[in-house]
């Protein structure tokens, strides 16, 4: 069996799948966060056991990349009894308030414009702009 999860705010393009009406209400984000998502990733592999009568046998492996990726290493890390093992492509797996450093090599990666890769420094300003604004929102 293979599931893909996605981390509950990220369906809110579908408003069915959002977990709240108003994502602008107080206390609307209060569970978006890596640490919930390794909940939900935990609460989804025993709710999946007990539906489909999966056993010890069955082992789970979680994979992603990026942030997916930081999340599947995390959870192999926090519930080594669930997750058999973890495949993080790409995932900056030490954990920083505001990183900057990945920030950076993105911001950078936008910017290449040689070899067919169709960046360029007005995208990378582009990007960055739009980065301000919602800083911005954010406050």
């Amino acid at each position: 069996l293979m599931f893909a999860l996605d981390p509950r705010y990220y369906g809110c393009h579908n408003a069915s799948a959002c977990p709240v009406a108003n994502l602008s209400a107080p206390g609307a984000l209060r569970f978006l966060s890596s640490r919930q998502a390794l909940g939900d990733i935990a609460g989804f592999v025993r709710a999946a056991n007990d539906e489909y009568s999966l056993s010890v046998a069955n082992k789970w492996v979680t994979w992603g990349g990026s942030y997916p990726g930081m999340l599947a290493g995390w959870a192999r890390l926090k519930f080594p009894h669930l997750i058999y093992a973890s495949v993080a492509s790409s995932a900056p797996v030490r954990a920083e308030l505001d990183m900057r450093g990945y920030n950076d090599v993105v911001a950078a990666a936008y910017a290449v414009s040689h070899e067919g890769v169709g960046g360029s420094p007005a995208c990378r300003a582009a990007i960055a702009e739009g980065h301000r604004r919602i800083g911005e929102l954010f406050g």
